[in-house]
C-alpha cells in the first residue's frame, strides 16, 4: 500500500488491522487484539423440512452492511441477520441441491466495533461502479443484543457507543475522506481533516452525513461548521464507516496512556524528528519523487516547528475587552488583517518560559487577583470565528508546549483569553462547566455589547439564565427573555429556551445573544440586526 496514492478507507482499515493482528501473534498481546477487535460470526444454514442443519463459524474484524433499501442502521442489522431461502442450493455430494434458509448472528462481539457501510455498487448501464447516496441514519448508541446467537455469552451489556465516523465527500471529479473521532464517552466529537483537527457538533458528526434528502424529506438548514474547503466541490457527504465501542468497556478503551506507558524504544523527544533520515527509515528506502519532497517539506515544518531558539508572541484577551466590544465574534478585528486587536501583547517570550510566569505578568498588568486567573487558548473555527476553546491551560507547562499543542501551525504568535474571578452564573470549577459568552442586543438603540461570561452545565437551559439577567439589568423579575446563538455572521439561529444546552450543542466560546421580548408593533429580530452588521463589517 502506498501512503502518498489515494486509497479506500474501507481497505485501508481491513489492511491495517491485518497487519496489526500479524504482528501481535507472536506476542502476548494477541489476545487482547481479539478482545477489541475480533467478532466472531455464525452462518446457520437449514434445509426447509428442517431435516438438515448445519452450520460455520469464522472471525473477522467488521460488518458489512447494505444502505439501499434501509432507512437506519437497525433496518441493515435486521436484514443481515433475517432468514434468507435460498432455492435449488447446492449442499454437497450426499444431499445435492435442496431449498435451505441461511441465517447469520454474532457468538461473540468485542469492545471495538466496526461497521462497513456499503455505499457503493455497479451500475449496469453506465457499466461502471456508483456511489449510493441514499438517506441512512446510525444512531449515537446502539443495542447489540439482538442480534447475537443463543449460544453467545450475554452476561456483558450489549449497548454500544458511538466513536468514530469516516466520511466520504464526493463531487462530479472530486473526492475527499475525513473522519469524526470522540476521545471520550461522554465528551464532544474533533473532525480530523488531514492535517486540520476541529472541534465538532454532533449534528456535523452524525447528521449531516446520514445521505441525501428526496425534495420532499429536506429539512430546514441549521447550525453548522462550514468546511474549509469550498462547499461546492464536495456535494455529497456520506458516512462509509461507523466504530462503537461497548459502553460498559469505553473508559477503559480510551483511557489516557501515560508518557511512562510507553516503551522508551517508542518513545524519542521531539528533536530526533527534525532529522531527515529519520522520516526516511520510517517511510522506506524505496521512494518514489513525491515521497521524497513530501518528506523534504516536512523535514522542514519539523525542523521549524522544533528550533529551540525561536521566540513567541501572543496577544491577550480579557472580559475588558468583551465588554467594551459591540460586534461580531468575541473581540474587535484588527482592519489590516484576519487577527484580532489586543489591548494586551507580549513580545519575544521564550519556549521554556511557564505559563505561570505568563500568568503572573498578566495578572499585574491588569490588576487581577493571581489565583483567580486561568489562561484559555483561543484558535479560529472554520467558519473564521474566534473563540477560546477548554479546558484552561496547566501553570505548569511551557509556551513551546502550548505551541506545540494548541498551535502547530502558526509557530510565532498566536492568541489567548484572560479568564479571571467573578461568576454571574455557574460552577467555574465544575467538571462539566462551558465557558460562555452573554450578549446584550439593545432592540430600541440597535446596539449590540458584551454582557458577561457565565459557566453553563449540559442540563442547563437558556431559561435558567433569565433570573441573573434581570437582576444585573434591573428589569422586572418575570421580563420575557429571547435568547439566539451567534455561530457566525452570516448564522444566528434562535434559542429554544426550555432545551438544554446540550440539546442545543452550546460548549466552550460559544456565545448567546440575548434581547428583552417585545410586543408585535416593537418587536426587532435580533438576526435581521447581525445581517445589517455584517452588511457594514464588509464595507469596512
Amino acid at each position: 500500500m502506498h501512503l502518498l496514492e489515494p486509497q479506500d478507507a474501507q481497505e485501508f482499515s481491513s489492511i491495517l488491522l491485518s497487519c496489526v493482528e500479524k504482528r501481535l501473534e507472536v506476542t502476548p498481546c494477541r489476545d487482547t487484539f481479539k478482545q477489541l477487535f475480533t467478532i466472531n460470526g455464525i452462518t446457520n444454514l437449514s434445509t426447509v423440512k428442517g431435516s438438515y442443519e448445519w452450520s460455520k463459524q469464522e472471525e473477522f474484524t467488521h460488518i458489512e452492511l447494505n444502505v439501499r433499501g434501509h432507512r437506519t442502521l437497525v433496518d441493515s442489522f435486521k436484514e443481515y441477520t433475517s432468514a434468507v431461502l435460498f432455492k435449488d442450493f447446492y449442499t454437497g455430494a450426499i444431499l445435492e441441491t435442496k431449498d435451505v434458509v441461511k441465517r447469520n448472528t454474532f457468538s461473540h462481539l468485542p469492545w471495538v466495533l466496526t461497521i462497513y457501510l456499503n455505499r457503493v455498487e455497479f451500475d449496469i448501464n453506465a457499466g461502471e461502479m456508483k456511489k449510493i447516496t441514499d438517506y441512512h441514519e446510525f444512531p449515537e448508541e446502539i443495542d447489540m443484543s439482538p442480534y447475537l446467537s443463543s449460544e453467545a455469552d450475554k452476561s456483558q451489556s450489549g449497548d454500544y457507543i458511538l466513536f468514530g465516523v469516516v466520511v466520504h465527500a464526493s463531487g462530479p471529479s472530486n473526492a475527499h475522506y475525513y473522519t469524526f473521532i470522540r476521545p471520550k464517552p461522554d465528551g464532544h466529537f474533533y473532525k480530523f481533516d488531514d492535517d486540520r483537527v476541529t472541534l465538532a457538533t454532533m449534528k456535523d458528526a452524525m447528521n449531516d452525513n446520514f445521505g441525501v434528502f428526496k425534495t420532499s424529506q429536506e429539512q430546514p438548514p441549521s447550525k453548522v461548521l462550514e468546511p474549509y474547503y469550498n462547499a461546492k466541490k464536495y456535494q455529497e457527504k456520506t458516512a462509509t464507516m461507523l466504530i462503537y465501542i461497548r459502553k460498559c468497556e469505553a473508559n477503559r478503551v480510551l483511557a489516557d496512556v501515560l508518557q511512562d506507558e510507553i516503551p522508551d524504544r517508542i518513545y524519542s523527544s521531539p528533536s530526533a524528528y527534525t532529522q531527515e533520515d529519520h522520516l526516511r527509515d520510517f517511510y522506506g528506502s524505496k521512494l518514489t519523487k513525491e515521497a521524497e519532497a513530501a518528506i523534504n517539506a516536512q523535514s522542514k515544518e519539523l525542523k521549524a516547528n522544533y528550533t529551540t531558539n525561536s521566540d513567541i508572541n501572543v496577544r491577550l484577551f480579557s472580559i475588558n475587552d468583551f465588554y467594551k466590544h459591540h460586534g461580531l465574534d468575541i473581540v474587535p478585528k484588527l482592519p489590516t488583517d484576519d487577527k484580532s486587536a489586543s489591548s494586551l501583547s507580549y513580545s519575544h517570550l521564550q519556549e521554556n518560559m511557564l505559563v505561570q510566569e505568563l500568568v503572573s505578568a498578566v495578572t499585574q498588568a491588569l490588576n487581577i487577583p493571581g489565583k483567580a486567573t486561568r489562561i484559555w487558548p483561543m484558535i479560529t473555527r472554520q467558519n473564521g470565528t474566534i473563540r477560546p476553546i477548554g479546558p484552561p491551560l496547566d501553570p505548569g507547562v511551557t509556551m513551546g508546549d502550548v505551541r506545540k499543542t494548541h498551535y502547530p501551525r502558526l509557530p510565532h504568535e498566536f492568541q489567548l483569553w484572560v479568564e479571571s474571578d467573578g461568576c454571574f452564573y455557574g460552577d467555574r470549577n465544575g467538571p462539566d462547566s462551558s465557558l460562555v459568552f452573554l450578549k446584550y442586543f439593545d432592540v430600541i438603540k440597535q446596539e449590540i455589547t458584551g454582557f458577561c461570561s457565565v459557566y453553563i452545565h449540559p442540563n442547563d437551559r437558556p431559561d435558567d439564565l433569565s433570573p441573573m439577567i434581570c437582576r444585573a439589568m434591573e428589569w422586572e423579575p418575570n421580563t420575557p427573555i429571547s435568547y439566539y446563538e451567534e455561530i457566525k455572521p452570516t448564522s444566528i439561529d434562535k434559542m429554544d429556551g426550555k432545551k438544554t444546552m446540550k440539546q442545543l450543542e452550546i460548549g466552550d466560546g460559544d456565545i448567546i445573544c440575548f434581547q428583552r421580548a417585545m410586543t408585535s408593533t416593537e418587536y426587532v429580530i435580533t438576526i435581521k440586526y447581525f445581517s445589517k452588521l455584517y452588511s457594514h463589517s464588509q464595507l469596512e
